[in-house]
């Protein structure tokens, strides 16, 4: 397209855009100025036609004022009488005062006198709401007075919607002459607004006007409020306008709509001064434009043609001579100048430029021999990356990763199109949490940067498969010559074993830690339990008389009994139980205590066993093996409050040797494992790794000790086992016990104590009881005294002994605390024993092991009871220790008193 084109088309152009400009301002803003303007006066005339009915009301108001306030009326509503009807309430005072509706209330609304007449018509007419012999008192047309009000300011006017039509009221108190009352009544006028009544409204304002119900807005009408009262418009036509608003009734309620049609005079007359004012500019415009035209034509145009037609002849013969002259003196003339001084640079410039071409060539040869040199280094070195079977990728001084090896991508379960190009924080967003110990990889990262040396960091993440791994990572800054780092070489070591091996050792010096508190006060609280629970005793013995109180004792004892297993899970936590470990198959304990556990099921949970084993033969106790198994099956059933499936099993296995966290085990070994498997809640990462700490749990405070768990885990240890634990969100969980098997069951002689068929616990038996807790103690010897025995106590062992040696005969036996300040039980027992062979010795305490070693060695410690006891458990053990053929009762000839003897002190 020629330029002389492009400037008629842009003539053109600019042209419609003007015209289209002018028309939209005189469319949208001068015609809408006045279309305003007459919305304006429109809402002015509908106005005027508001207030014109507003002035009949005044006007009934002040005529209802008039007849209410006089005291003819005041009287006439007291006496009713027949006069003042014939002489006031006639036709003619409808007629003279254009009044349609006269009504007269007494002050309870009954009518005393009423009629409606169609003044027009001159013919009585009836309304059924307003002819009715009486008003409710709260009818809106009666009379309501204020207290503190006038009167007179009681009276109000309005329209009201009446069966006949919209009427205009008046509401007045009836006084006398003087506005003073009480009043008597209420004075009720109106007027039909009808259509010759807003017909001769409409000649006042000069509209046409109509008044009818109201009627749901129209989504095109516009709103505007005008003296505070909200004005409707419909969608106008081009001839007439409609606008209309809502009047409210006497009582307040908006339900009249009053409307007026008026002609657009002012849009008309407005239109068409718009319409010449826009021809007549789009003329001028056009006339100016063909102007413009022609002077841009022959002073640009007409010398630029000219200029390109002898460019382009220059074009066909580079030969010709480069002489352009226009025998002009503007732009134009010195732009043809210009260009005849710009081609002969050119040609000088090109013969520069083929000279250097020509050195171009030879560099971009010497170039592409370089990137080959680059390209087998490059191949090199990524063959290099690739075979190296540790972890190692690459990143920038800005921590863009810019590669990394198959390795690092199978440990971390990445994609390389994932990892390569981003930062590694954003790669890995577990690098910048901080560790538990060290520093995390992404302050590493930032410190090798900085110091330009090597740093390691360390963090936790999960691989693709949900595996937890804890990650070393070695940032090795890379430099170039003048010392700016150009590259980080990060190598990935996983040290997930050694942080789980390290966590597992801590984790068992806490237990073993808080297993020895646990044994020691358990070993405390075992004395003042047992003195409670001798004193409950003794109490329930005395209270026969009271069922109240014995029966409140006897609860008192049932808590005292969970509080001693309490205290044996703590032992047995702590590895300080009594146990005789044997060997014996575990199918029938299992199958036993499944028994139980099926008992205590709620019944949406079903509990099966499978029993695989061939070799289920384990030296421990049954003990054990129901408390691990009740431990288990009890957390599995609280797991699952909804219901689901328990199941144990039991299988031979045998421990691999790629088995690196149970390295310490021989791989030879056989074992057989104990499973309890359920489908409950699951549980996380994070609760697994304190499952094993005393009094941890995740129950509702008062639901559980937290001891369950841990308690497994010692009778495990200590029976040479392990446990495994593999569980899941949502997934259930299973434990698999590991027990080392052995060969053939160990036949054991049952041991005989005492004689069990005793008739009776009492005999008369002469006890000492050696205890350095005088409550304990004293505790003991009443029990015993109930039962018939007779006791003596002493605090101390130097005192007992004092005692003994001073008639060795005098006691039948010994009760001894093993704990003790000065002398502990033991060595009292082996002194006693060398004193008097045959007077037996009961050892009393919380922890047993030693003790059950000492009996094979003196023969005078006829039992061990572990605290706390009864002391009918005690006045069992003294029966068996002492036979009826040497009772020394019967062999005494004396009994304890002032001849030498020792006295049984108060207790």
């Amino acid at each position: 397209m020629t330029v002389a084109r492009k400037m008629v088309l842009l003539l053109l152009v600019i042209f419609v855009l003007l015209s289209a400009s002018l028309f939209g301002f005189h469319r949208y803003i001068i015609l809408e100025g006045f279309s305003g303007l007459e919305f304006k006066e429109a809402a002015q005339d509908l106005d005027r036609a508001i207030l014109a009915i507003e002035v009949q009301a005044e006007r009934l108001g002040l005529t209802c004022w008039d007849w209410a306030a006089w005291d003819h009326t005041y009287e006439f509503i007291q006496d009713k009488n027949a006069l003042f009807i014939e002489s006031n309430l006639v036709p003619a005072s409808f007629f003279d005062n254009r009044i349609n509706l006269f009504n007269l209330y007494d002050e309870h609304g009954n009518l005393v006198w009423g009629q409606i007449w169609d003044i027009e018509e001159e013919v009585q007419i009836t309304l059924p709401e307003l002819s009715a012999d009486r008003l409710h008192i709260t009818h809106p047309l009666l009379y309501k007075a204020k207290p503190g009000q006038p009167y007179k300011d009681a009276a109000k006017t309005g329209l009201y919607p009446s069966s006949h039509g919209p009427m205009i009221v008046a509401v007045y108190p009836i006084l006398d002459s003087n506005n003073e009352g009480p009043p008597k009544g209420t004075f009720l006028m109106g007027i039909f607004l009808d259509d010759r009544l807003l017909e001769r409204i409409a000649k006042q304002t000069r509209l046409t006007l109509s008044l009818g119900q109201p009627r749901p807005p129209d989504p095109e009408d516009s709103v505007f409020l005008y003296n505070n009262r909200p004005i409707y418009l419909a969608k106008p036509s081009s001839e007439t306008l409609e606008i209309s608003t809502v009047l409210p009734s006497i009582i307040g309620k908006p339900i009249f709509t009053l409307a007026a049609h008026i002609p657009r005079n002012i849009f008309q007359q407005g239109l068409r001064m718009i319409s010449l004012s826009l021809a007549a500019t789009v003329i001028i415009c056009a006339l100016y434009f063909l102007l413009l035209h022609h002077i841009v034509r022959r002073t640009v145009l007409l010398p630029v043609m000219s200029l390109t037609q002898r460019l382009q002849s220059l074009g066909k013969d580079q030969t010709a001579p480069l002489a352009l002259t226009l025998g002009s003196t503007d732009e134009i003339g010195a732009l043809s100048n210009a260009f005849d001084s710009l081609v002969d640079k050119i040609r000088q410039s090109a013969l520069h430029l083929e000279e250097a071409n020509q050195a171009l060539k030879a560099d971009i040869v010497e170039r592409e021999k370089i990137e080959q040199a680059l390209k087998k280094s490059e191949d090199y070195f990524r063959n290099i990356l690739s075979s190296i079977q540790e972890e190692i990728f690459i990143v920038d001084a800005n921590g863009i990763i810019s590669d990394l090896n198959a390795p690092f991508l199978e440990k971390c379960g990445l994609a390389r199109e994932s990892a390569v190009g981003k930062h590694c924080a954003e790669v890995l967003e577990c690098w910048e949490k901080e560790p538990s110990q060290g520093i995390s990889p992404m302050a590493a990262l930032r410190l090798a940067l900085k110091t330009r040396q090597a740093h390691t960091g360390r963090c936790e993440m999960e691989n693709g498969l949900g595996r937890a791994l804890w990650l070393d990572i070695l940032f090795s800054p890379t430099t170039d010559d003048v010392g700016r780092i150009k590259s980080i070489i990060a190598a990935v070591r996983d040290v997930t074993r050694e942080v789980e091996l390290a966590r597992r050792g801590f984790a068992m010096q806490k237990i073993e830690a808080v297993g020895t508190l646990a044994g020691g006060v358990a070993h405390d609280f075992n004395n003042i339990l047992m003195s409670i629970m001798l004193n409950i005793e003794y109490g329930i013995k005395k209270s026969a008389d009271s069922p109240q109180l014995r029966q409140a004792l006897e609860k008192a004892l049932e808590s005292s009994q969970r509080a001693k297993e309490l205290i044996g899970q703590l032992l047995a936590f702590s590895r300080s139980g009594a146990h005789t470990p044997e060997k014996f198959s575990l199918s029938p304990v299992i199958k036993e205590t499944l028994k139980l556990v099926r008992a205590s099921c709620p019944e949406n949970i079903t509990a099966t066993v499978s029993i695989n084993a061939e070799n289920d033969i384990v030296r421990a106790t049954p003990h054990q093996i129901q408390q691990i198994l009740l431990n288990l099956c009890t957390n599995s059933i609280l797991a699952m409050p909804t219901g689901g499936e328990l199941r144990v099993f039991l299988e031979n296995a045998k421990l691999e040797e790629a088995d690196e966290d149970y390295s310490n085990l021989p791989t030879h070994t056989e074992f057989v494992v104990l499973s309890v498997k359920d489908t409950g809640c699951g549980m996380s990462h994070h609760v697994m790794e304190r499952i094993y700490e005393p009094f941890f749990t995740t129950r509702k405070i008062g639901e559980g000790t937290g001891l369950g768990l841990s308690v497994v885990h010692g009778i495990v240890l200590e029976l040479g086992g392990f446990l495994r634990v593999q569980s899941r969100i949502g997934a259930g969980t299973i434990f698999d016990v590991w027990l080392p098997v052995c060969q053939a069951p160990v036949q054991h002689e049952a041991l005989v104590g005492g004689d069990e068929a005793q008739d009776s616990l009492a005999r008369p038996l002469q006890i000492l009881v050696v205890d350095d807790q005088a409550i304990l103690a004293n505790a003991i010897a009443a029990g015993l005294d109930e039962l018939g025995y007779r006791t003596f106590v002493e605090l101390s062992a130097g005192s007992a002994l004092e005692k003994i040696k001073k008639d060795p005969s005098f006691f039948d036996a010994v009760v001894l605390d093993i704990r003790m300040p000065d002398m502990n039980g033991l060595e009292l027992a082996k002194i006693i024993n060398s004193i008097c062979p045959d007077l037996p010795v009961i050892l009393c305490s919380g922890f047993s092991e030693n003790a059950l070693e000492q009996i094979e060695r003196l023969p005078n410690i006829k039992s061990v009871v572990r605290k706390p006891v009864t002391a009918e458990e005690i006045a069992k053990e003294i029966l068996k220790a002492v036979p009826k053929d040497k009772n020394r009762a019967v062999m005494r000839e004396h009994e304890a008193g002032p001849n030498g003897h020792p006295e049984k002190p108060a207790n």
